[in-house]
């Protein structure tokens, strides 16, 4: 065995002599030595070890690879100061027999004498060569075995290959890359070849992600104001969501505004990700209204909840920024502003009047021994408020009951009611008035198209303080006479609004003759240097209807065709969502009307309900002759009643639009249920000619597409006011409708019976 050894070293030394290049001593292991090794599994050692030399002689390699295999060069560097190994011991040691454990330093000297052979022979790795050292698998990042198989890989690639060695692989595989740069350490280059050629995970990256799913940690997160708002949803939702998602816990910090988020560290990374995206995407802009008045501060806060944007008041000329997640949020927002500034303005609110029945009808004893006290009692409805409603209180005027009275209101059978005229209509500084007067003071006299509708409903006094929070204590306390009621309501200038609800009758009535309108509604805007705050209550506004009347829906799936002609399934569009397989057809051309309204609420307190009248001189505008803007919409609606698109959304109506001298601002639109009906109410036995006649009432259910809120409307019409009889009958219905009450579900009525009968 030692005479091989003695072989080796003299080729080695020889062909170093022979070399023009001086090579600096390193060990270098081949993929010849390496397939001497398989004998051995326990050898760890990427070279050969001591056994494998000293079984059979290395033969030098040739010149030229001719076989073409790729040769796996295995390289350790080696101190320049490192002299070379005494040979002449070694040999001699062998030859007098004596077997010894081979020392570092031999070892060294015989791999240093291989290498220097396969280096003359001109041998270079290459990527296959690489490629041989990388492991078929390793263990998830995740594991504690991955780190002993990362350091046991980049010890392999250090002893197997140089530092120019692997710094060539990086360039082989991407010459552009950063990471072949070549004042690096010979580790850099290993562990840059595992994580970026072989997309290992880095040591670092695994400490992290460990951190990451055991570490908590907090983080505080700013703020503005508008990002908390839309960062937080409705009600919270958003953030709540986003805490069960994370499973975080969230809190707020208000010193400076902050979201303190508490969490695992990882959980951390990502929530703050995802705010970052949320605040990049905020959409902001300020908008002039059109009607140039601020809007209250509560009815900022509830626009803003109902468009889910942020709002806020900028000065007082009317101007207000706008903050939304995105442009339709933005363009929602924009009408409820301009619509609540329009409505809240005194042009368009309506005249308010009281009325007080006969006091002679209906007692036998003189009014001044039993006085009639009135006081304000919470109202609370079954149905959402108008969101242009103060919603902090809501109270309304109503008759003090007495105890030993069977009677719970006014007695129209007794009293008259407003058909006979006997009672008194009240202005707000006590005048009284006629109330064909008052309604139709403001229009031309006896003009063509001139009608009057009537809505039941309520009559709601909202607190003096818009940012009053709920409560069930009126503004004014005690019982008072109505006249004292009037004064508080002039003096204090109190704000009344008009809940419409269905009467009694209609409650538990089926609807019939149903029909499907969609509905716009426009009002003109004051002209150029008109105050729009100054006009007294009770003006005349310029309106403008647009309808469309849709048949019945029929269902579309993308997967089914159309059903048969004829086929149709009923709808309620308050219930319905946009986005529903559903198909509908225009029954009708749209219908068209401009012309003037004069808004009258009249309080009754001495009945279950109040009315609201509205008194319409409108001409019909022929078709092809709508605005503009009324026709595209109108080819658009069509395109989207199709049902050609599934996936396409409702286009929106013009929020503003010019016809003639007068520009209009959009302030409803709504898709209605409409249905006819014919009820009759139940009269004394003394008048059994009102148990006959049958009141024909317009029932609407109502769905404002703006604010996604749901009403009901119940009116009646008198199409010809100045038949003395129309008017009369006309009034006698109203009469009927408010006076009707509400029977609680499960009440019996006791009939009293004569004392003959008692036997």
């Amino acid at each position: 065995m030692s005479a091989q050894i003695l072989r080796q070293a003299r080729f080695a030394l020889a062909a170093c002599s022979s070399s023009p290049v001086r090579i600096a001593p390193r060990r270098c292991y081949s993929a010849l030595v390496a397939a001497r090794l398989q004998d051995d599994p326990h050898n760890l050692t990427a070279g050969p070890s001591h056994d494998a030399f000293g079984a059979s002689a290395v033969d030098p390699p040739p010149e030229n690879n001719h076989t073409g295999a790729p040769l796996s060069v295995l390289v350790e560097e080696v101190e320049e100061g490192e002299k070379p190994p005494n040979i002449t011991r070694s040999s001699r040691n062998s030859k007098n027999g004596k077997k010894s454990a081979p020392s570092d330093t031999a070892r060294t000297s015989r791999v240093e004498a291989y290498l220097a052979s396969i280096h003359a022979a001109g041998i270079e790795p290459t990527l296959a060569d690489l490629e041989r050292c990388r492991p078929a698998d390793h263990a998830h990042s995740s594991s504690p075995r991955y780190p002993v198989d990362y350091n046991a890989l980049v010890d392999t690639l250090c002893r197997s290959f140089s530092k120019e060695q692997l710094r060539k692989f990086l360039q082989q595989w991407n010459p552009n890359c950063v990471w072949c740069r070549p004042n690096r350490r010979k580790l850099q280059y290993a562990e840059w070849i595992i994580e970026k050629m072989w997309n290992w995970p880095s040591l670092k990256d695994v400490e992290r992600a460990k951190r990451d799913r055991t570490e908590v940690s907090v983080k505080s997160i700013p703020v503005t104001a508008s990002q908390l708002f839309l960062i937080l949803g409705r009600d919270g939702a958003d953030l709540l969501e986003m805490s069960l998602e994370y499973n975080v816990h969230i809190s707020l910090a208000t010193h400076p505004l902050a979201l303190r988020v508490e969490g695992l560290r990882g959980a951390l990374s990502k929530l703050s990700d995802h705010l970052t995206k949320v605040k990049r995407s905020i959409i902001e802009e300020v908008f002039q209204l059109p009607t140039k008045i601020p809007i209250r501060p509560d009815m900022v806060q509830r626009i803003s909840r109902l468009a889910e944007a942020y709002l806020e008041n900028i000065g007082t000329e009317g101007m207000v920024r706008i903050c939304a997640k995105n442009v339709r949020n933005l363009e929602i927002a924009k009408r409820l502003v301009s619509r609540a500034s329009h409505e809240l303005s005194h042009r368009s609110q309506p005249a308010r009047l009281a009325y007080l029945p006969s006091p002679q009808a209906e007692f036998p004893v003189p009014i001044t021994m039993f006085p009639n006290t009135y006081s304000l009692y919470p109202f609370l409805s079954p149905r959402s408020l108008p969101w242009t409603m103060n919603m902090g209180s809501a109270f309304r005027v109503r008759r003090v009951g007495e105890w030993l009275s069977h009677k719970l209101g006014e007695d129209i059978h007794v009293t008259g009611g407003l058909a006979r005229g006997n009672g008194r209509i009240l202005t707000a500084t006590q005048s009284i008035v006629d109330l064909s007067d008052a309604l139709f003071q403001k229009l031309p006299p006896n003009p063509p198209g001139q009608v009057v509708k009537a809505s039941m409903g309520h009559i709601l006094l909202n607190a003096s303080s818009p940012a009053q929070r709920a409560t069930l204590v009126p503004p004014l306390r005690g019982n008072r006479r109505f006249s004292d009621i009037l004064t508080w309501i002039a003096n204090n200038n109190v704000q009344s609004s008009f809940v419409p609800s269905l009467p009694a009758p209609l409650v538990s009535s089926s609807p019939t003759q149903q029909k499907i309108i969609h509905r716009l509604t426009y009002r003109a805007l004051p002209a150029l240097g008109e105050a729009s705050n100054v006009v007294s209550p009770g003006f005349s506004n310029r309106v403008l209807y647009f309808e469309v009347t849709l048949d019945q829906p029929r269902p579309l799936t993308k997967s089914s065709s159309l059903p048969e002609e004829g086929a149709t399934v009923q709808l309620d569009p308050t219930e319905s969502q946009a986005g529903d397989d559903m198909l509908f057809d225009l029954n009708s051309p749209p219908e068209c009307w401009v012309g003037s309204e004069v808004l009258t609420d009249l309080m009754m307190p001495d009945r279950p309900m109040d009315i609201r009248f509205a008194a319409v001189q409108s001409s019909y505008i022929p078709t092809g002759e709508e605005p503009i803007e009324l026709r595209t919409y109108m080819t658009n609606l069509c395109t989207f009643l199709a049902g050609k698109d599934l996936d396409a959304r409702q286009p929106d109506p013009p929020f503003m639009l010019r016809f003639g001298p007068d520009l209009f601002m959009l302030n409803t639109n709504t898709s209605v249920r409409q249905s006819v009906d014919l009820i009759t109410i139940p009269g004394p036995a003394s008048q059994p000619q009102d148990s006959s006649q049958s009141i024909r009432v317009v029932n609407e259910s109502i769905l404002d597409l703006e604010s996604n809120q749901k009403s009901t409307h119940c009116e009646i019409t008198c199409d010809d006011r100045t038949s003395q009889d129309d008017w009369r009958r006309f009034l006698h219905d109203c009469d009927r409708l408010s006076s009707a009450t509400y029977r609680p579900i499960g009440s019996v009525t006791l009939q009293q019976t004569d004392n003959e009968d008692l036997s």
